[in-house]
């Protein structure tokens, strides 16, 4: 690796973020917190980023990690702006965007260094390998998705209005 100590804390940093987020998610459904579509689409695809970003790193896929940390990067800063809208005083949401906000400092940081390298070694052709990873996290997404809604016991009432179930 380029720098191992730098892509192991990043690496760290990203397992820390994904689970932060998996927890305020699985707490907003089973307790049916009222948040907006944007947010636990932001914290599904948080999660599912950062745990891609955490094996590539692990895997030490010169090729495509870089590219994905910068993307990691961007996606951890949406979600804690997306949190940031209703955490108040909740000590788990806002510890979970501080995680957010640092593991985009160093998703950024760890894809540039290495993107020098694997422009080098690959010829810059990132677009295709991106579709892939892509295409393998929209499938970590519905696995996600079907965990979550399999977790719900089923007891679901009538439509909020804003296209939440309500509670019986």
């Amino acid at each position: 690796m380029v720098n191992e100590v730098k892509d192991n804390e990043c690496m760290q940093l990203c397992l820390e973020s994904s689970s932060a987020c998996q927890n305020i998610l699985f707490h907003h459904l089973k307790h049916g917190t009222r948040v907006n579509a944007e947010n636990i689409g932001l914290l599904i695809e948080c999660i599912e980023i950062c745990k891609t970003t955490a094996n590539l790193i692990r895997q030490e896929s010169f090729i495509l990690h870089p590219e994905i940390c910068r993307e990691c990067a961007d996606v951890c800063d949406a979600c804690a702006d997306s949190c940031e809208c209703i955490a108040g005083e909740n000590e788990a949401i806002n510890q979970c965007i501080e995680i957010c906000r640092v593991c985009a400092v160093w998703c950024r940081e760890v894809g540039n260094v290495n993107q020098v390298v694997v422009a080098r070694a690959a010829g810059g052709n990132f677009n295709t390998i991106l579709k892939r990873m892509c295409s393998i996290v929209l499938l970590g997404f519905c696995f996600l998705l079907s965990t979550a809604c399999s977790m719900h016991d089923g007891d679901v009432g009538p439509n909020d209005g804003a296209g939440f179930a309500t509670n019986k």
